[in-house]
């Protein structure tokens, strides 16, 4: 994805050892820094961005949009939309 990226990934494997299929396409990468950002302007509340993107992380596990990059934005697209949907976060959001 980039060089940085890269060495964090490579630092992965030699911490963890062989975790299988762990890579970062430019457009997933694209995809969940706008679900970050979405998620960060439209709650008010930064710290629900890496929250959010986790969750896309288990939904696509736990889909069939790991296999399919067209599936991947489709979820993402949909996450976004939640996060409008859920609106501010208010006061005291955590």
């Amino acid at each position: 994805m980039n060089s940085w990226f890269d060495r964090l990934l490579e630092a992965v494997h030699e911490e963890l050892g062989d975790s299988g299929a762990l890579d970062l396409t430019h457009d997933d990468a694209m995809l969940l820094l706008d679900l970050a950002r979405d998620v960060a302007h439209g709650s008010g509340a930064r710290q629900y961005a890496p929250l959010a993107t986790y969750l896309a992380g288990l939904l696509v596990v736990q889909s069939d949009a790991q296999s399919d990059p067209v599936a991947r934005e489709r979820l993402f697209a949909a996450l976004s939309r939640a996060a409008a949907t859920a609106g501010p976060a208010g006061p005291n959001p955590l």
